[in-house]
């Protein structure tokens, strides 16, 4: 609330959610408890006689996060690193959009977007706005304009031995995993007549569930390959999300 600039007299509850606005209802901060979900919206103010000023760059929007995260209990420490680093990958991105006056454009950038991911035991969540993803973007003068992050409270289940690459193998050999996308120009993979797969990285990660209107209450350890599959008419790169659990050891309970 104090991020967002509202009082406590702006604030009510609603079951679960806690929700505050401004005395014109034009800025809105929602907090769903269960869900974890933090969303703030503000209106757009500006056109082509009100343009946009002083947007931070993206190497300055990336800073203004790593100041604000914290203040929303969120550790950085819990973020994706970028690769071979121990530093946070942020991802940021620019805003705006352009005017016309008669054959002239004008183009205002009008705020510079923040995006994150979160991480588990080092492993990366995968979702669709169900508990590890978030954006912050930043208007005039750094000011914040829009948050929604998903991050959820966690606790241990179970412990599970992973699969060994032998059987991971024979999985996909099952139909158990995955298929990503493939270009529309290659057409559909028939794995009854496909000739080889090769696998060049293997990365573990977690799925937080795809529905953000429905989040899944468990986090489901996965390994997202990335290979090249021949067929009889061609090859092509294509992702693979295989099983990782090995249900037939022992399970340990947290």
């Amino acid at each position: 609330m104090v991020a967002c600039s509202f009082t406590s007299k702006e604030a009510t509850t609603n079951g679960d959610l806690l929700i505050c606005r401004n005395s014109d209802g034009s800025r809105e901060l929602r907090l769903s408890w269960p869900w974890g979900v933090i969303e703030y919206t503000t209106p757009e103010k500006f056109s082509v006689t009100n343009l946009v000023k002083d947007v931070p760059s993206t190497n300055e929007a990336v800073k203004l996060a790593e100041k604000l995260l914290p203040e929303l209990g969120i550790n950085i420490a819990d973020l994706v690193k970028r690769e071979n680093s121990s530093a946070p990958e942020f991802h940021p991105s620019e805003w705006g959009r352009t005017y016309f006056i008669g054959t002239n454009a004008i183009q205002n950038t009008e705020a510079c977007e923040v995006r994150f991911r979160r991480v588990i035991d080092g492993l990366e969540f995968i979702s669709l706005g169900t508990g590890g993803d978030g954006e912050i973007k930043f208007g005039s003068h750094g000011e914040v304009t829009w948050i929604l992050i998903t991050w959820r409270n966690i606790e241990r289940s179970k412990l599970y031995a992973t699969l060994a690459p032998e059987k991971m193998i024979q999985s996909i050999r099952e139909g158990k995993a995955i298929q990503g996308g493939v270009p529309m120009k290659f057409g559909d993979i028939d794995w009854r007549t496909v000739k080889s797969v090769t696998i060049h990285t293997v990365k573990a990660c977690y799925f937080a569930g795809y529905d953000p209107f429905a989040p899944s209450d468990w986090l489901e350890p996965y390994a997202a390959l990335w290979t090249t599959v021949v067929t009889d008419h061609g090859s092509v790169d294509v992702g693979i999300d295989c099983p990782i659990i090995d249900e037939n050891q022992p399970v340990e309970r947290q």
